[in-house]
């Protein structure tokens, strides 16, 4: 039990290290339109209940449905969390998934902060742990997910999503970074871990270089019961790159969902 916490501990710290390197080069290159958002965040809370699902192959090909119902205004809207969902690891911790939506129809924002507040069964809080995002285009929806907590269990979750600067907001009308996913496997290893294998091309431009992939999984009833994340390095247009991700201590699911973010370099 002791090497199972250890491993999930330094995984968790790796996924945060890397999530922190894509935003310090972000916070060192990127430029702009300085704009003014709302100063108030959305937020949902997720229970740790979920229902069990049979397991099978869902290939999913997408960077983020886009949402309908966009503003435009000259003061970018604030983001919105669609939906949530949580699962609790043997060793403590949470692997959340988030989808987040850019209402907004002429902003891109490059760079936004989703915190996780764990609490116990009283409303007191365990935990409070800044996750930091980047990319949504004008009036997209995509997923993130991430590793949070303190080893404590929590009864439930709260989810906010803020943009915490201004600097962050671009005045932009294109669609952003565009990809495919093909040729998806959900392989599950003798001994708890499942692989999440595919390959991606971009479709546009924007698309090119290294990309923050999520993998949802949902019960059932459709709810999200966890998220875990990978990259792929080298990604092309109109050529395919192979990836291979790893997720563990996954609750029984009936589907999963692969989801591309650029990462801006």
């Amino acid at each position: 039990m002791a090497n199972g916490i250890f491993y999930h501990f330094k995984e968790a710290s790796v996924k945060k290290i890397l999530i922190a390197l894509c935003c310090f080069v972000l916070l060192a290159s990127l430029g702009g339109c300085i704009l003014r958002p709302n100063n108030t965040s959305n937020n949902t809370t997720s229970d740790n209940t979920s229902s069990s699902g049979e397991q099978s192959s869902d290939s999913s090909s997408s960077s983020g449905a886009q949402a309908g119902g966009t503003s435009n205004t000259s003061t970018p809207s604030d983001l919105v969390i669609t939906e949530s969902g949580f699962s609790v690891s043997s060793s403590g911790y949470i692997n959340f998934g988030v989808g987040v939506q850019n209402p907004n129809s002429d902003y891109s924002v490059t760079l936004f902060t989703v915190t996780v507040t764990g609490r116990d069964a009283d409303n007191k809080i365990l935990f409070s742990d800044d996750q930091y995002m980047a990319f949504l285009a004008p009036g997209q929806t995509n997923f993130f997910a991430g590793t949070a907590g303190n080893g404590t269990a929590p009864a439930k979750v709260d989810f906010t999503v803020a943009v915490k600067s201004d600097y962050y907001w671009t005045k932009d009308s294109s669609a952003g970074a565009q990809y495919v996913i093909t040729n998806t496997s959900e392989i599950v290893g003798k001994y708890g871990g499942t692989q999440y294998t595919g390959e991606i091309a971009a479709s546009n431009d924007q698309g090119v270089g290294s990309v923050l992939l999520t993998v949802i999984l949902r019960d059932a009833s459709g709810k999200i019961v966890y998220g875990t994340l990978g990259y792929a390095d080298g990604v092309k247009v109109g050529q395919t790159t192979p990836f291979d991700m790893s997720a563990y201590d996954a609750p029984d699911h009936a589907t999963y969902e692969i989801y591309a973010a650029s990462t801006g370099y």
